[in-house]
């Protein structure tokens, strides 16, 4: 699995509830460096129109977060 730069190609737009889940790289103007978060990223309806947004924590992700890179959750470990 390699990270995807946001710019150059945008996660599949899958309508399911509660979206994908994928690790993604944040920048924030108030943060020192950028942060590796898990968020979901959601195709809905909102108001008649087709809407994709990345959540966090069940919550629209706040306007000053930037994602950058994002890639598929790895396989979890096998016990």
């Amino acid at each position: 699995m390699n990270w995807i730069d946001i710019n150059e190609q945008l996660p599949p737009d899958i309508k399911k509830f509660r979206g994908t889940t994928y690790l993604v790289t944040v920048t924030c103007f108030a943060w020192e460096k950028a942060q590796t978060m898990v968020m979901e990223w959601e195709c809905t309806t909102v108001r008649n129109q087709e809407v994709t947004r990345w959540k966090w924590q069940d919550r629209i992700k706040d306007d000053d977060w930037i994602v950058t890179h994002w890639m598929q959750l790895p396989s979890p470990a096998k016990v």
